[in-house]
Parts: structure tokens; C-alpha cells; sequence
């Protein structure tokens, strides 16, 4: 199972907000773009821990590329952000439950106006 998205963000047409707090323990990323209908929100991401047990939770959620606001329990291995280069990208490596939940989410970013490869 591919459990690998990439997809490259609309050029000079995204914007990337993040937010740390080591000592409360939570980070949080958020990724809109631009399509053909206006702003659009790619991608969700937030992370906390518990600190008495260090349990991690993790939110993905793809808010108005995924239909039905798909969210799907995911857990997310890597994310990599290449905003630097010509075709800015972002790489999603994550496991979910099943394949179908994978090929659900990349169709929906591709409807959504995003290349994905």
C-alpha cells in the first residue's frame, strides 16, 4: 500500500500558518490555497500530548478537499514541506486503515484543484 501523498501547492498562491507550544505540548499546522472558486482549506494538522502519560494525539483533517469532510484516523509518520523550490510541495507520509482511505483522500485533493502525484 502507497501510504505516501505528494502534492504541490498553487505557486505564490498558499499560505502556511503554524503554531508551537512546547510547554502545553501542542503544535498545530494549517495550509490554505487558491483554486478556481476562491480561498480554499487544504490541509489541518495538530498534534498534543497528555504530559502526565505522554500519550500523542494527532488530527488530520483535509477540510474542504475531502468530501463529506472525510476525516479519517491516521497516523502521520512524516510531513515535509518544500516551499522554496519552483513547484512547492508538500509530502505526506501517514498509515491509515485501509487503502481505500489513501486513494479517497488523493482523489479528493485532486478534485479539489491540487496536483497530486
Amino acid at each position: 500500500m502507497d501510504n505516501t501523498i505528494t502534492f504541490e501547492l498553487p505557486a505564490n498562491e498558499y499560505n502556511i500558518e503554524s503554531s508551537f507550544n512546547h510547554r502545553e505540548g501542542y503544535e498545530s499546522i494549517r495550509i490554505w490555497g487558491y483554486n478556481e472558486e476562491g480561498s480554499v482549506s487544504l490541509l489541518d494538522y495538530s498534534r498534543s500530548h497528555n504530559p502526565n502519560d505522554m500519550t500523542y494525539y494527532t488530527m488530520l483533517t483535509f477540510p474542504n478537499c475531502v468530501e463529506d469532510n472525510l476525516q479519517k484516523d491516521l497516523s502521520i509518520n512524516k510531513i515535509e514541506f518544500d516551499h522554496e523550490s519552483d513547484n512547492p510541495t508538500i509530502n505526506l507520509k501517514f498509515q491509515a486503515e485501509a487503502e481505500t482511505d489513501i486513494q479517497a483522500i488523493k482523489d479528493s485533493i485532486k478534485n479539489c484543484g491540487f496536483k497530486v502525484k
